[in-house]
């Protein structure tokens, strides 16, 4: 589940899932900035001014992080 407010979004995890991990699984292997936000929450902070392209490059990135993700790394 999401919520947030504009593109300032927490993205809730599967429950078997460290946001910690996941957030350094994207970072590593994706190219993609995120934060850890409690145990399962992954947090989104993009810049102020951004326009459509980051937006779908970040969607594709976190997209291909989850399908390559394996939880309990």
């Amino acid at each position: 589940s999401t919520r947030g407010l504009g593109l300032m979004i927490g993205i809730k995890l599967k429950d078997a899932v460290e946001a910690r991990a996941f957030v350094a699984h994207l970072r590593d292997n994706h190219g993609l900035l995120t934060v850890a936000a409690g145990e399962n929450v992954v947090r989104i902070l993009p810049p102020l001014v951004i326009d459509d392209s980051h937006v779908a490059e970040c969607v594709e990135k976190l997209s291909a992080g989850a399908r390559t993700f394996e939880a309990g790394q």
